[in-house]
């Protein structure tokens, strides 16, 4: 998807441009990515993920998960309200 159908989808639907292609990264990746591996693949610093990953989170889209095994590793994970809204936002 271009980034300008990313913007126009993101001022349609009132959600940010970040929060949209972090929905979209998890959708394309199984619903579940390493925070490192999300920030990697938008290019993005840390803390400005993370500022969408908490607001992803308040609106119970995505939630955080720790990894049993190695403590330090944070997981993203859709919710299934998350995955219904980009289903409902990218129409399928």
């Amino acid at each position: 998807m271009k980034l300008s159908e990313l913007k126009y989808i993101a001022d349609y639907e009132r959600v940010s441009v970040k929060a949209l292609m972090v929905l979209l990264v998890l959708r394309d990746h199984g619903g579940r990515m390493r925070f490192d591996d999300v920030a990697r693949e938008l290019d993005m610093l840390k803390p400005g993920l993370s500022r969408a990953f908490d607001r992803l989170g308040i609106e119970g889209l995505i939630y955080r998960d720790r990894d049993l095994e190695d403590g330090r590793l944070v997981w993203a994970v859709l919710t299934p309200l998350g995955r219904k809204v980009v289903s409902v936002i990218c129409g399928g």
